[in-house]
């Protein structure tokens, strides 16, 4: 991987996760420690992030923010309601189900009309909405994150004994040849026991995800039911795919 690549990645990468430790790019670009520190040198002098003790963060890290994940759902957007209205009409009576860190399956909370359902999830923005529709919820452990999720080393043991009748999972990229991926090396764990442990998973993912790649892949593109929009090209769509046509 050449410096200009390297340095997209790394930009990609403080872009989503804010502060990021020097270990996680070491791990996740495969990159030695003395090639991490003279990249984070370089683009701390040309003004595109700061480094600290251990890691570098967004230049702008100091100013207000407001969590990413919220801001997603504060937009509103209309292609990622059609998706998560679609999504809820395979939710049952009486289902275990998991719903992850996304926009779009923080949407599902206003369209689901099942009763009796248990939710599994590492979301913390999901909690209030579920304790208010009176939904039986058990949150996994771990440390918070400015996205909006819980997360830790043994995330995916504390799912080891659980089985899902249907999982609901945000996507950060797609496509038929690398299937879905993402950044951050403990979710993509996470999603990948999940999908292991689930009968039915549905991955609710709008046309923008579908130019996207992350570091980390954790499951092939038959392996899941992608929800998606009309706006999603055709050549692109899986052979498990629904698309949303109603906008």
């Amino acid at each position: 991987m050449n410096n200009t690549n390297r340095w997209n990645e790394i930009k990609k990468m403080v872009e989503q996760h804010g502060e990021i430790s020097a270990a996680d790019v070491v791990t996740q670009l495969g990159i030695s420690p003395a090639t991490a520190r003279r990249d984070f040198i370089a683009m701390e002098k040309k003004g595109l992030l700061v480094r600290f003790h251990g890691g570098i963060r967004p230049i702008n890290h100091d100013a207000p923010k407001v969590d990413v994940l919220r801001q997603r759902i504060l937009d509103d957007n209309k292609y990622k309601r059609v998706i998560a209205q679609k999504a809820s009409e395979f939710i049952l009576d009486h289902d275990f189900i998991y719903m992850d860190t996304s926009s779009t399956v923080f949407y599902m909370l206003d369209y689901i009309k099942a009763t009796d359902i248990t939710v599994v999830t590492n979301s913390y923005l999901l909690v209030p909405r579920l304790v208010e529709r009176d939904i039986r919820t058990y949150v996994l452990g771990g440390f918070a994150e400015t996205v909006g999720n819980i997360l830790s080393e043994t995330s995916s043991s504390q799912i080891a004994s659980m089985h899902f009748n249907k999982a609901f999972l945000g996507v950060y990229g797609f496509s038929n040849t690398n299937g879905l991926s993402g950044y951050n090396p403990f979710e993509a764990e996470l999603k990948k026991q999940i999908i292991t442990q689930c009968s039915e998973n549905y991955a609710l993912a709008d046309h923008t995800k579908f130019t996207r790649h992350g570091f980390y892949h954790y499951a092939s593109a038959d392996a899941v039911t992608i929800i998606t929009d009309h706006e999603t090209p055709v050549e692109l769509l899986s052979k498990n795919s629904i698309v949303c046509s109603d906008i």
